[in-house]
């Protein structure tokens, strides 16, 4: 149900069609499927055509975050911005640690931006460098410009206060 679920989400060897995939993936995570859990979060949360209760995604994902890295990022991106619940960074934070301690490349992007805000706990530039270039060695592109603007920390703006360039 999760590879068929994903080729619908893709539209790999078959016509698009998240609203399949979601249907899917609701069985698989209905089944106890982690992935299908995770899977059905990110096809949710990203905007398109699918629409989830993300109180109940929120609820899923937490039962499956206890051991799968790609649930804990995606909780983590939900506790970070208050989907589906409160907004809570110093959740948001242990859950990027997991998942980065298993070297999921969003979730070390995460706690190398975490790190160098200090949201969520202590601020840290060293861990943040750390984290985004494991992240970055990954393949992770956000963290490659996040090194890419700390080599130069003078920033361009446009008239409006737009960030044009380090």
């Amino acid at each position: 149900m999760v590879e068929l679920g994903v080729a619908y989400a893709t539209g790999a060897g078959t016509a698009k069609d998240e609203a399949a995939a979601a249907k899917l993936f609701e069985r698989a995570a209905q089944g106890g499927n982690q992935r299908g859990v995770s899977n059905l979060a990110a096809l949710s949360g990203k905007g398109g055509a699918v629409s989830t209760d993300p109180v109940r995604s929120r609820s899923l994902l937490a039962k499956a975050a206890e051991t799968n890295a790609e649930a804990q990022f995606q909780l983590g991106l939900m506790l970070q911005d208050g989907i589906g619940g409160p907004k809570d960074d110093a959740g948001a934070r242990n859950l990027f640690q997991k998942a980065a301690a298993q070297d999921h490349p969003g979730a070390l992007e995460r706690m190398g931006a975490f790190a160098k805000e200090g949201r969520g706990g202590p601020q840290d530039s060293g861990a943040a460098k750390t984290y985004y270039e494991k992240a970055a060695t990954l393949g992770n592109d956000e963290a490659k410009a996040a090194l890419k603007r700390a080599e130069c920390p003078y920033v361009l703006k446009d008239k409006s206060g737009k960030v044009m360039s380090n």
